[in-house]
């Protein structure tokens, strides 16, 4: 997509690694997405790598309104958290 990047950033410690990309729509709409690799605890207090995904939206209110922003976003939080209904949607 032009007009896009991707940041690659990478920390000394293996524990900690993030990936982020600025996807720029148009007309001032960005959908900024970062893979995080983090270290936190599991049931048994072990120390793990932990992969989250942080997601934001942002658009003009002149192109979109925020009504149908909110429901792009929750069907596409919708689609990672059960990438199954992809398929019977």
């Amino acid at each position: 997509i032009p007009g896009s990047g991707l940041i690659m950033l990478d920390s000394s410690e293996t524990l900690y690694r993030t990936l982020c990309y600025l996807i720029h729509l148009e007309a001032g709409n960005y959908i900024i997405i970062i893979f995080q690799v983090v270290p936190r605890y599991d049931d048994l207090e072990n120390l793990i790598k932990a992969r989250i995904i942080c997601v934001s939206w942002t658009a003009d209110h002149r192109v979109i309104d925020g009504a149908t922003m909110a429901r792009f976003s929750n069907l596409w939080r919708k689609y990672i958290e059960m990438p199954t209904s992809l398929l019977f949607d």
